[in-house]
């Protein structure tokens, strides 16, 4: 069963999200699985049914009018309905989907990560951060690494979602870095230092939102229209 909560506030207009905390019984959410997915572990059925459940309340928020089962790409990321962008993400039980219209935002990047602990964080440190940047936000903020890191990822987790359904392009964590982060307003601005498009040059930058919440950390990147 999945019960259904109240989203993390972001405060940015056009935006809908749906979100949920998935129940640990074997039951599976309502919903049909695609064939690739016949063979994965139940938690792995479970997150995409949550996703795609949550995903059709916040298109039917968006407009009752648009069609809220959403079939999936090769890789299995959700195609949204034409004129919308939108973003899933699950952790930790949580499941979030965040919508919004095209016109108002080319790309919508939204991601749910649980708080690292020490063991963890000694091991992606280095595929997440680029050079100083952690030991800089440190200094700047005066923030715990290990919460700074898990913002980190995330935020750079965010931004892949935001950018790559517009050009397809892969790009590692080491493409980007936070440049700034302002923890009493809950903004970070992330620049790019690698190009990953025509359109996304070394030196391009976005204003992301994130919000810490008990053991977890929620960013949002988007990219105006």
């Amino acid at each position: 069963m999945l019960r259904i909560v109240e989203s993390p506030r972001f405060g940015l207009p056009g935006l809908v999200e749906a979100s949920a905390w998935l129940d640990e019984s074997d039951a599976l959410p309502p919903g049909k699985l695609p064939e690739s997915l016949a063979k994965a572990v139940l938690k792995r059925k479970r997150e995409y049914l949550a996703g795609r459940h949550c995903a059709a309340l916040a298109l039917g928020r968006l407009d009752p009018s648009l069609p809220t089962e959403l079939p999936s790409a090769e890789n299995r990321a959700p195609v949204w309905p034409a004129g919308v962008a939108g973003s899933l993400t699950h952790s930790n039980r949580f499941v979030a989907a965040c919508v919004a219209r095209s016109v108002q935002y080319r790309g919508v990047g939204r991601d749910t990560e649980r708080l690292l602990d020490e063991r963890t964080a000694k091991e992606i440190s280095s595929a997440v951060c680029t050079g100083d940047e952690l030991e800089r936000l440190g200094r700047e903020t005066g923030e715990d690494s290990l919460r700074l890191l898990s913002l980190l990822f995330s935020a750079k987790e965010s931004l892949f979602k935001c950018l790559h359904p517009l050009h397809g392009r892969f790009f590692e964590f080491s493409a980007a870095q936070l440049a700034s982060v302002n923890l009493k307003k809950g903004e970070y601005r992330i620049e790019l230092v690698k190009t990953v498009a025509d359109e996304f040059p070394t030196g391009y930058s976005l204003t992301g939102k994130f919000l810490f919440q008990d053991s977890l950390v929620h960013t949002l990147c988007v990219l105006p229209a």
